[in-house]
């Protein structure tokens, strides 16, 4: 695990260490308290039910959360200040379900409802009140639709907009405003793009160009966090990297290119993203 202070640039500092090497995970985020679940782990037999957390404000290894109702990698996942929701994935076989913790509380997850299709490898950020995530690799192609729930009620998922692009495995972020998406792989020639998008949480409609990233990058998954005024967004793969280690950032609420904050301490494709300062939090 590494970790940044968002609110300067930099290279990436160690945090400490995963209960058990894990790929593909997704990760959500109180206040205080970030979690990391389900991913592929060689313990697991390839998709893990597994959830761990860590206290943001100290460095340290994690500690066991809880399991997931279903083992699956490649999943989606947003949060408020009390609730985190874990989208889709697959097990190998792709699902369409939600599922929700208390972050402040550890335990087993539980159903929340479902997506309105299969849904993996793409991207989620969310408000206060609202949680945002691509569908992006359904089945059998890619799209560029965004679905929504509200975080504190159990149910459906409903339609919200469009990306600008039909996109999966991008990375996304937020503050209490808006939620921009970050790169991403390109349907059908599955090549990497720069390009950057956001919604607004209080309308439903479709994507506005924000601008470009540093880098044409994919795979990059829910490799993005935020403060209320900055977005951060690092990993994936880029045509000369497989493992890229750059990170870039945004200020959320203006528009324009993104500007290089610095490096991870290791680059890698799929990686997973919290902050004590996101959307969700207000």
């Amino acid at each position: 695990i590494d970790f940044v202070n968002i609110d300067t640039t930099g290279n990436a500092s160690d945090f400490g260490n995963l209960v058990a090497a894990t790929g593909i995970a997704c990760a959500m985020s109180s206040r205080t308290r970030g979690v990391i679940a389900g991913g592929t782990s060689p313990n697991d037999s390839g998709n893990s039910d597994k959830m761990d957390f860590v206290t943001i404000a100290s460095t340290g290894n994690a500690t066991d959360f809880g399991n997931l109702i279903t083992a699956r990698h490649g999943a989606m996942s947003n949060s408020s200040s009390t609730r985190g929701l874990i989208i889709g994935g697959r097990t190998p076989s792709r699902l369409n379900s939600i599922e929700y913790i208390t972050i402040a509380a550890t335990g087993n997850a539980q159903d929340f409802g479902d997506a309105s299709d299969t849904v993996q490898f793409s991207s989620a950020a969310s408000s206060p009140t609202r949680g945002l995530f691509a569908m992006g690799n359904t089945n059998p192609t890619y799209v560029n639709s965004v679905e929504f729930v509200t975080i504190s009620t159990l149910g459906n998922s409903s339609d919200f907009g469009d990306l600008t692009t039909i996109r999966a495995v991008s990375g996304a972020f937020s503050n209490a405003v808006r939620a921009v998406f970050s790169r991403g792989e390109v349907y059908p020639a599955e090549n990497e793009t720069n390009v950057m998008d956001f919604f607004t949480f209080s309308t439903l409609g479709n994507a506005v160009d924000f601008g470009d990233s540093t880098v044409s990058a994919k795979n990059g998954m829910d490799g993005g966090c935020s403060s209320p005024t900055r977005g951060c967004t690092g990993g994936g793969a880029v045509p000369s990297a497989p493992q890229s280690a750059t990170i870039d950032y945004v200020q959320i609420m203006t528009t324009g290119n993104a500007i290089d904050f610095g490096d991870l301490n290791q680059g890698g494709q799929y990686p997973a993203a919290f902050s004590n300062g996101h959307g969700g939090l207000g």
